[in-house]
């Protein structure tokens, strides 16, 4: 869940253990992408490891190529701006 205020964004989750195997302290759901972009996962989440792996990585390369500007949301979701 996400919630929006004038200061910023909160992400909240609920971090359920679904089997004795796992320890509720390993399990991650809300992601930093880049100090300006956040992501929260829902159920497992090893797909979306992977594609918070891929947006750190467009991120870096986008300010690689322009260390001026920072990486847009729209352009990590492939949405056009706002």
């Amino acid at each position: 869940m996400g919630i929006q205020t004038k200061e910023g964004v909160i992400l909240a989750v609920e971090k359920r253990v679904t089997s004795p195997l796992l320890e509720a302290d390993s399990i991650e759901k809300v992601f930093e992408v880049a100090r300006h972009i956040g992501c929260a996962a829902s159920g497992l989440t090893a797909d979306a490891r992977t594609l918070i792996e891929h947006a750190r990585v467009e991120c870096a390369v986008r300010v690689s190529l322009q260390p001026t500007e920072v990486a847009l949301l729209s352009s990590l979701t492939r949405c056009p701006p706002m």
